[in-house]
């Protein structure tokens, strides 16, 4: 008798992560939402989909730096960026 090994869940997670731009952030939040869905489960992912994503905290950071306190200033930008996502999975318990 075959047995139906497809589980299917629909959960929600928040994610912050920082980057030079807000472009590098965001990657970086996709990159560690998918490392904690993979720890959070009990199986392998068949398929990972975020159906929403909603915007908690945006923070942007400026700093100038100076080389030796007086030559070269520059303004460093960092931006913080927190979502939190809601997605369905879909994965195999072994």
């Amino acid at each position: 008798m075959k047995e139906a090994n497809l589980i299917t869940e629909k959960k929600s997670m928040i994610v912050g992560e920082k980057g030079k731009t807000k472009e590098e952030a965001i990657g970086k939040i996709f990159a560690s939402f998918r490392k904690k869905v993979q720890n959070n489960i009990d199986g392998v992912i068949i398929k990972l989909e975020p159906l929403e994503t909603y915007l908690i905290k945006i923070k942007e950071e400026k700093k100038i730096e100076k080389f030796l306190e007086l030559f070269m200033p520059r303004e460093k930008t960092m931006y913080f960026i927190e979502l939190e996502i809601k997605y369905e999975v879909k994965y195999i318990k072994i």
